[in-house]
């Protein structure tokens, strides 16, 4: 009897917790409103992300078009373009491709992060048409990740600017 009061109390404590702690992070913005839509913190965080990915998400309304964003690692705060837009990216969290694609999917994340990281650097032509990319995003996480090497992409035969807010880009594939 005294081992589940123990686990119960134990169970109880994380809840509570966070129940408290939450309201004083960044996780819910500077108005500390409480909400189910998750694009409220961007919208409030990273206004010009927000607007590139509302953006995309209405120009892109068939839902079939890929788009390229940096490939990142779990619970981080890539992956965005495709849980905000609901639109296919080349590739995902890492980390989650890996655990539930098991290993003989490994081989071909890390050549889908490769084949993303040429993209952008180099603007490399045949992994756009292997991946069928339409669209390619540069925000904060590709700033970050790649730098200096994006203005390759920009001057790229084939590719142009289709929307700028602020810092944010995203190019169309032509």
């Amino acid at each position: 009897m005294a081992g589940a009061v123990v686990l119960i109390v134990i169970a109880v404590i994380h809840p509570l917790g966070t129940l408290v702690s939450m309201p004083n992070t960044n996780y819910m913005g500077e108005t500390g409103t409480l909400t189910l839509d998750g694009s409220a913190w961007l919208k409030e965080q990273k206004p010009d992300e927000y607007n590139a990915l509302c953006w995309l998400r209405e120009t892109a309304k068939n839902g079939g078009e890929v788009v390229l964003e940096a490939p990142g690692d779990a619970y981080s705060y890539s992956s965005r373009v495709s849980a905000f837009t609901g639109l296919p990216t080349v590739i995902g969290w890492r980390t989650h491709e890996m655990m539930w694609g098991g290993r003989k999917g490994g081989v071909d994340i890390d050549q889908r992060c490769a084949d993303s990281d040429g993209m952008y650097t180099e603007g490399a032509q045949e992994p756009l048409a292997k991946y069928h990319v339409r669209y390619i995003f540069v925000g904060e996480t590709e700033q970050e990740r790649y730098g200096s090497a994006l203005e390759t992409l920009a001057g790229c035969e084939g590719i142009e600017l289709a929307y700028r807010s602020g810092k944010t880009c995203v190019y169309r594939v032509i």
